[in-house]
Parts: structure tokens; C-alpha cells; sequence
């Protein structure tokens, strides 16, 4: 059982090291790819959070690197927008069941692609 638990932990670290380098390289992408996978791993309760902080410190290096780039008029609405989400998502996380979440999860990652796909 222990190996199976190191297996574990090593596929996880390579999920989110291959998420990682899709958003050093798109902008974007990190949940796309580690939250479906590692859903079949972890539950969504303790998954959601720790992806967030992966995807900001994810965030946080391209931000350094491109810091002179940013057009600030774009950033504060959506950090101000997060203000209001944070909350919401810990609500959700709280008290809707663990199936309920990975359904819409799956909604969410199917439909986001098709409606950029579709511009």
C-alpha cells in the first residue's frame, strides 16, 4: 500500500507540473488540465483549494516576468470580481455534495473549449 501511495503523489506532482508549463506557456490552462485528472485522485473539497494556490503561484511568476505588459485596466475589475467569488466558491465547496461538484466541473471544462471554438 505505501507504493501505491508514492505512485500517487508522484503522478500528481507530474499533472500539475504538466498544467504548469501549459499556462507558463498559453496563459492559461493550469484547472483545464489537473482538476479533471486529479479528481479521480482527490476530493473536490481538498482539491479546489489546493489548485487555486498552485494556479497562483502559477500566476504570480508570469505576472513578475510580464509585470510592464499588464494593462491594469483590465486586471482590477477581475481582482475585484475574485473578491466576491472567493467566498461563493467556498460556499459551494461547503455545502454542495462532491458528485453535484464534479458534474458541473465536467459541464464547465466540455463547454468552455466549444464556446471559444465557436467565435
Amino acid at each position: 500500500m505505501p507504493h501505491l501511495q508514492v505512485y500517487l503523489w508522484v503522478l500528481s506532482a507530474l499533472i500539475i507540473l504538466s498544467a504548469s508549463v501549459l499556462k507558463g506557456l498559453t496563459g492559461f490552462g493550469f484547472a483545464l488540465i489537473a482538476l479533471p485528472v486529479l479528481s479521480l485522485i482527490f476530493p473536490m473539497s481538498v482539491l479546489v483549494p489546493a489548485m487555486s494556490i498552485f494556479n497562483m503561484f502559477t500566476s504570480l511568476m508570469i505576472v513578475l516576468k510580464l509585470k510592464e505588459k499588464i494593462r491594469w485596466h483590465y486586471f482590477v475589475p477581475m481582482f475585484a470580481a475574485s473578491l466576491l467569488g472567493i467566498p461563493l466558491g467556498i460556499y459551494f465547496l461547503e455545502y454542495i455534495n462532491e458528485f453535484t461538484l464534479k458534474i458541473i466541473t465536467g459541464i464547465v471544462v466540455i463547454i468552455s473549449p466549444l464556446r471559444c471554438w465557436a467565435k
